[in-house]
């Protein structure tokens, strides 16, 4: 199995562009959460190839990263679009700037401190390599979730994640609901 890490794919349903255009059709405000945020785009034909190429890779499956080229800043994706779409009539429509939510980064990060990105015979695609975990702790840590999963116990869950995943940060809406159910 194979899995690719893409940046936002241009349109797509979780990509922000069909939202700013549901935005700009009703006159605006186009929404942004920072003037600096950063993502990487690609276009839809672009994913797909890469994901074919990412199947096709000699020496197994493993988790890979594409070489996207460099980040687009959000707003600059928000202006574009206002000035090529809202152009169509003569209102001004407006960029509003909503703040950083929980969790929200300024740029996209593709890579953990605790992983590395090795090269593959495709110059355009990096296979993610990590620390190696003693197979006797990975498999009692993963004994451990599966155990909490199967009792349902939501903070031996939570507890076991950040163990095996050190970089993990629960979101606060995530320990709220974990400090009510030991309540």
């Amino acid at each position: 199995m194979s899995a690719i890490r893409l940046g936002n794919v241009w349109g797509s349903r979780g990509s922000v562009v069909p939202t700013f255009l549901s935005q700009i059709s009703h006159g605006g405000p186009v929404t942004v959460t920072h003037s600096e945020v950063s993502r990487y785009f690609l276009k839809i034909d672009e994913a797909v190839e890469l994901i074919f190429q990412a199947s096709a890779l000699e020496g197994g499956g493993g988790v890979l990263n594409p070489q996207l080229g460099a980040r687009m800043k959000i707003v600059d994706v928000a202006q574009d679009l206002i000035n090529r779409e809202g152009s169509k009539g003569e209102r001004v429509i407006p960029v509003t700037f909503t703040g950083l939510r929980t969790g929200d980064k300024m740029s996209e990060v593709f890579l953990s401190e605790q992983e590395r990105a090795e090269p593959t015979i495709d110059p355009r695609l990096f296979r993610v390599t990590n620390k190696k975990i003693p197979d006797d702790s990975f498999h009692r840590d993963m004994d451990g979730l599966s155990n909490s999963v199967q009792q349902r116990d939501l903070t031996a869950m939570i507890e076991w994640l950040c163990k095996i995943v050190p970089t993990y940060r629960a979101t606060s809406l995530l320990r709220s609901a974990t400090a009510h159910a030991s309540a």
